[in-house]
């Protein structure tokens, strides 16, 4: 809602400024004398946009002050006194000063849902709706706690992952910087003693020194290509273009049994947090079809919306649109029908999860050992490249 600014008299005849939220003018004279004064002036302030250069406040820091606001709500804390201590707590700047425009609103009459949706790259429009119905239902505090822990499973999540991928990734960087070496600083000055010596070649050494010459006349281009090839994935995948990516994700049989149960599980965490929360079913289908990282997937639930829009149960609509896991379907069909749907869904993320947790570990333990062996073969080829022709050397001199 439009913020206003007001001039008034207190009942002193002191003079007094301030602003309040309304939706029109007419109900900011009305929220000021609420206030006890007597307005003189109420003008409308021309909010400015957020700031694109505002610092980025981290995911895990938005989460941990949710989680802490929360349990200071559960506590019977007002919310004004919710967000002071909770500003008094909050160690980034950034957060902090985010955590005072909502406090200004929020003292101005305004709803905490309406204050943080000037924030939509920290706050978006599932944190939102959310804590809106919470406001609306009376359970806020409730409301909170199911997105705290919505918030900490999505960063465990990523951190899993990405702590997973390290290992791997420094192998593959080793083996890329190896190779590299070799080829632009060992293999010209061994090219120039074989060409000296004006002997016939081997075809590994051969190939060695044409793959040497390439990446030495043109080793600059690397870099800028895999930096654009990752760019470009990352951004057609993050602008809701990915649909190819996805297609190409699940046909590979390793990657399709795990990003196929990530996906469902974030969706149906999603979708039950949602619908726990008392959200309507068809925004909370939106929402959590948007969430769920998946083109093929925020493609597919927008088909169910409209079914389920319509008056088709949901397992119904699942099962027509295709491309769910059946445990899913059959899941959201039981929760139907004993109305239990948000706690089974929520059940269902809790048991995918578990079984992404088993996947990582297996796919890890056998990625580990192949990147291993295909640096081996490598720095093998490499080694044998240069080896056979000193020999050939040697025995053509002991004749």
């Amino acid at each position: 809602m439009p913020k206003f600014r007001y001039a008034a008299l207190d009942t002193k005849g002191h003079s007094a400024e301030g602003e309040v939220v309304a939706a029109d003018s007419r109900q900011a004279l009305a929220r000021v004398r609420e206030l006890g004064y007597f307005p003189t002036d109420v003008a409308e302030v021309t909010q400015a946009p957020q700031r694109e250069g505002r610092r980025r406040i981290p995911r895990a820091d938005v989460s941990l002050a949710i989680r802490q606001l929360a349990n200071l709500i559960g506590a019977g804390l007002p919310m004004h006194r919710s967000l002071v201590v909770l500003s008094e707590q909050t160690d980034n700047p950034a957060l902090k000063a985010l955590i005072e425009e909502a406090r200004a609103e929020v003292r101005a009459g305004g709803s905490l849902s309406s204050a943080l949706s000037r924030f939509p790259r920290e706050f978006p429009p599932l944190a939102i709706n959310l804590i809106h119905t919470g406001e609306s239902t009376g359970s806020l505090g409730n409301s909170l706690e199911r997105l705290a822990e919505l918030m900490e499973k999505t960063i465990q999540r990523r951190a899993q992952i990405t702590s997973a991928l390290i290992y791997p990734a420094l192998l593959t960087t080793v083996a890329i910087a190896a190779v590299i070496f070799l080829t632009t600083f060992l293999v010209p000055k061994l090219t120039l003693i074989l060409r000296d010596l004006q002997t016939s070649l081997p075809l590994p050494t051969l190939i060695l020194i044409r793959l040497g010459d390439a990446v030495k006349a043109g080793w600059w281009a690397v870099f800028p290509v895999i930096i654009l090839a990752v760019a470009g994935v990352w951004y057609y995948s993050r602008r809701g273009r990915g649909m190819w990516w996805d297609r190409a994700l699940r046909r590979v049989p390793v990657a399709r049994r795990l990003v196929e149960r990530i996906v469902t599980a974030r969706f149906s965490r999603t979708l039950g947090s949602l619908l726990a929360g008392g959200v309507p079913i068809l925004d909370s289908l939106e929402i959590a079809g948007t969430g769920a990282g998946s083109a093929l997937v925020s493609d597919a639930i927008g088909h169910t919306r409209e079914q389920v829009r319509e008056g088709v149960p949901l397992a119904v609509a699942l099962s027509q649109v295709g491309g769910f896991l059946p445990v899913l379907i059959h899941v959201s069909a039981v929760g139907e029908e004993t109305g239990r749907l948000p706690d089974l869904l929520l059940r269902l993320a809790d048991s995918l999860d578990f079984e992404v947790d088993i996947s990582l570990r297996r796919l890890i333990s056998l990625l580990e050992p192949a990147i291993i062996l295909i640096m081996g073969i490598m720095v093998g080829f490499i080694v044998l490249a240069i080896l056979l022709p000193i020999f050939n050397l040697g025995s053509a001199l002991g004749r």
